[in-house]
């Protein structure tokens, strides 16, 4: 059961920090930390642990915040930096006259970096996170989903079991 729930964690983490992090397009001044402070150079890249930290501060919001499962509760066990690409093909939209397309969004793929800045793992559609061939964790959205907007102009946070 305790193994359950810490997997259960670590799902809930990797999603947060995924969601969170990996498609941010800005880096905010209020998330700023100083044990891993930006790059005086602006093409230069951020380090894995400046994104880590800065998650860490991040508030969840209650629409989608981590299940209380009492008497245990849940806690965060790991935090991964990922960087990749979300997906997405063009489908002939429905019902059109003449053909019209539209983007459909087909899965993510992201590399996932530890504090250090090594590469750990990997994520990808399903959704799934692979630190290891023998630690996967496999994921699925609640339905109705449940979502909050992102605090970082990211795509928007999602809730999975």
């Amino acid at each position: 059961m305790k193994q359950n729930q810490l997997r259960n964690a670590l799902l809930l983490a990797a999603v947060i920090s995924t969601g969170v992090i990996a498609c941010s397009k800005n880096y905010e001044t209020q998330n700023q930390v100083t044990a891993a402070p930006l790059p005086a150079d602006e093409n230069a890249s951020v380090p894995a642990a400046y994104h880590i930290q800065a998650s860490e501060k991040l508030e969840i919001p209650a629409s989608i915040d981590l299940p209380t499962n009492l008497p245990g509760g849940n806690t965060r066990v790991a935090t991964y930096y990922a960087t990749g690409v979300q997906k997405y093909k063009a489908q002939v939209k429905a019902g059109s006259d003449p053909v019209a397309y539209e983007w459909v969004f087909t899965g993510p793929q992201a590399d996932l970096f530890d504090i250090n800045n090594k590469k750990v793992g990997t994520h990808g559609g399903g959704p799934f996170w692979e630190i290891s061939p023998s630690d996967s964790i496999f994921a699925q959205a609640y339905s109705p989903a449940k979502t909050a907007p992102s605090p970082v102009g990211a795509i928007d946070w999602l809730l999975l079991m």
